[in-house]
């Protein structure tokens, strides 16, 4: 059976189904026995052509399907003999199954009204069968109609299998690389943590060595404080000290100036000018088998010149 005598026929059950009122998809589903992707289709070529019409059911949100004027024309089209298809219409039972259908009719006088309309919508299926396999005179049986019918079903059905695998396939695919992603996310978050972890430390280590570069900055400050009041101390001192006794500025500054002479046992008299040399000449012979030395300070009275002047 081709695909579009497939589609007419789910459609022609969908319309038929829909004739005793409003049904949800379940419920088409229950009554058709179709695979859900091919009721979906139909439902949509129905309501393409304007069959049917949908809407939210209140109670479960789900959408719900009833026929509409043009749906039920289609349907008393179907059941009178003729199928309407957009326009136009054709036979929709052939003459040899034409006169089973009259006798449906005629013994619907032993059936309630919703049986008869169901064996005559069966009749009808059953005719467009036989005209989609090439059956137009009603030659094959019913036995071998529905093998042919149970064989194009069963691969209709493994058809739906491969599909259902493939898609399953698909989604393994697309959740191997969500767990990937997920994988890599969690991976760049424990890097970004051991890396604030890392600066924290490291902010840690900086904040401890700029509190000691603060400490000991502060300590040679207070040094040099100390050092600058005991300067002004003895400035004041010396001021002080020269007021009182006049001269005695100029003895200090020529105490300053002078040179000074290392005598130890044994040595000749050596002369420096440096004071800090003279120190550490006497401490050098100190540690020597002499063991001592002293340390004066020259400091110039006075300088006689030809013609018997002095100079102070």
């Amino acid at each position: 059976m081709s695909s579009e005598n497939k589609m007419k026929s789910a459609r022609h059950g969908i319309l038929a189904s829909l004739k005793d009122g409003e049904k949800t998809l379940d419920d088409l589903q229950a009554a058709l026995a179709l695979p859900r992707k091919q009721m979906h289709d139909n439902l949509n070529a129905c309501k393409k052509d304007g069959l049917i019409a949908t809407r939210r059911d209140d109670a479960t949100g789900l959408p719900a399907y009833k026929l509409t004027s043009e749906g039920k024309t289609r349907l008393d089209g179907i059941e009178s003999g003729d199928v309407v298809r957009g326009r136009k219409s054709r036979s929709a039972i052939d003459t040899s199954v034409k006169p089973v259908v009259e006798k449906c009719k005629a013994s619907s006088t032993f059936l309630s009204e919703n049986e008869a309309k169901e064996q005559h919508g069966l009749l009808c299926v059953i005719g467009d069968i036989r005209r989609a396999i090439g059956d137009d005179t009603g030659k094959v049986m019913l036995s071998e109609l529905a093998e042919t019918i149970r064989r194009i079903a069963g691969k209709a059905s493994q058809y739906d299998e491969q599909v259902r695998d493939g898609e399953v396939d698909n989604l393994r695919g697309e959740l191997d690389k969500a767990n990937l992603t997920i994988y890599s996310l969690k991976r760049d978050v424990r890097f970004m943590y051991a890396t604030n972890q890392e600066l924290a430390a490291n902010r840690g280590k900086i904040l401890e060595a700029e509190q000691a570069r603060a400490k000991k900055m502060s300590l040679a400050l207070d040094n040099l404080n100390a050092d600058a009041m005991r300067l002004r101390s003895e400035n004041t001192a010396l001021k002080q000290l020269n007021k009182d006794m006049p001269g005695f500025g100029a003895v200090h500054e020529a105490l300053k100036a002078s040179q000074y002479i290392i005598l130890a046992p044994r040595r000749k008299p050596q002369k420096v000018k440096s004071h800090d040399r003279a120190v550490s000449i006497a401490m050098s012979v100190a540690r020597g088998i002499y063991r001592r030395a002293e340390v004066f300070a020259l400091v110039p009275a006075g300088k006689a010149v030809r013609g018997a002047e002095w100079r102070a």
